[in-house]
Order: C-alpha cells, then sequence, then structure tokens
C-alpha cells in the first residue's frame, strides 16, 4: 500500500492538540470531546503506524503530565501507561494490517478498534485499581465505550483506508 502524505496523520494531531488545550482550560468540556481524543488515539496507530500514533499521543501526554502535578495522584500516569501499551500494540498490529487486502483490512480496523476502545478504558480501571483505593465509575467508562464519536472515528479510517487503497491500485 502506497505510504500517505503527513497531511492526514497531522490533521488527527491537530485536532487532538485542540482538544486537550481546551480540556485544560476547562476540565468540564463535553464527555463527547473526550471520546473523540481517546478514539483518535486508538484509530491513529491503526492507520498510520506506531510512530505516528506516538507524535499524536504527545499532547495528551504533555496534559495528563500536567494534571498529575496540578493534581498529585497518579490517575494521568496511569492513563499515560494505557494509552502507550494500546498504541505500542496497534502500532505493530498496522504493519501485518496494510498488507491485507481491502475488505480484510477494513474488518480487521473495525474489529480492533472496537477492542481497543474497550481495552484501554478496562486496563486505565484495572491499573487505577491496582495502584490506587479509588472509586471506579462505570457509568463514565461505559460512556466511552459507547460513546457515538466512535463510529464517526472508525467511518473516517475506513474512509481513509479505501481512499488510500484506490490511489495505490492506480499507481500500481
Amino acid at each position: 500500500m502506497k505510504k500517505t502524505s503527513f497531511a492526514a496523520p497531522a490533521c488527527f494531531v491537530l485536532t487532538e492538540i485542540i482538544i486537550q488545550i481546551l480540556g485544560f482550560m476547562a476540565y468540564d468540556i463535553p464527555d463527547f470531546c473526550w471520546g473523540l481524543a481517546d478514539g483518535i488515539l486508538i484509530i491513529v496507530p491503526l492507520l498510520f503506524g506506531m510512530i505516528a500514533g506516538l507524535i499524536c499521543f504527545i499532547p495528551l501526554a504533555l496534559s495528563e503530565i500536567i494534571w498529575f502535578i496540578d493534581l498529585s495522584v497518579p490517575g494521568p500516569l496511569l492513563h499515560i501507561a494505557s494509552f502507550v501499551i494500546i498504541i505500542c500494540l496497534f502500532g505493530i498490529a498496522e504493519r501485518r494490517l496494510s498488507r491485507l487486502n481491502l475488505i480484510n483490512r477494513i474488518v480487521l480496523t473495525t474489529v480492533l478498534f472496537e477492542a481497543g476502545v474497550w481495552a484501554e478504558e478496562l486496563l486505565y480501571y484495572f491499573l487505577r485499581g491496582i495502584f490506587t483505593d479509588s472509586r471506579i465509575y462505570w457509568n463514565k467508562a461505559s460512556g466511552t465505550f459507547l460513546s457515538w464519536t466512535n463510529p464517526v472515528i472508525l467511518a473516517i479510517g475506513i474512509a481513509w483506508i479505501i481512499i488510500n487503497d484506490r490511489i495505490a491500485t492506480k499507481h500500481t
């Protein structure tokens, strides 16, 4: 498959930066913004690889470090840890996905994206349960699992896969 320009991942990075700045200015931004930020961080390594995923992760990491310094609780660091694990695993998966045919890539990307949304949130709460004695708010977690932003992000990702596949087949 043909490699894309920097413009496609840059749009995701810019969106992530805007959401993190808004979140830092007013933590009580609507939940769909946090769902969008999480979804972007999960789809980028599946579409563009580990390096793009880690670049997209930088705004979240900086925001979480600032929250950690401000609050002095381990929650933000646990959030960083859960995302690093997911980004690295999905960056590795992208190398395999990029070799698949169009239908298989779309199906596996969909499955991995949905699994990634659940895995990141559950991993975060698992780490939080181990390292803190704080209560788990399952209603907030289920809001992330069932966020309406997930299908939107997935549709954008699938559209990108199809467009990129069409461009690659024209050039071969």
